[in-house]
């Protein structure tokens, strides 16, 4: 990956994750692996409740 590149995915997503954690106050962990972070269990509870208040279709 290009500093370029890097620097562009940064530029653009950070903003975006910011807003998500901060609307539903959590705290995701960005990565620059292909490894997975390690996500809290309470933050996986409350986007477990949020995402199963919605019927299936809608997350379609």
């Amino acid at each position: 990956e290009t500093p370029e590149l890097f620097k562009l995915q940064q530029d653009k997503w950070d903003p975006i994750i910011q807003w998500f954690c901060d609307k539903y106050q959590i705290d995701i962990m960005k990565t620059v692996s292909i490894s997975p972070p390690v996500v809290p269990e309470q933050t996986k509870g409350i986007l477990t409740r949020h995402f199963g208040s919605y019927d299936y279709p809608a997350l379609l």
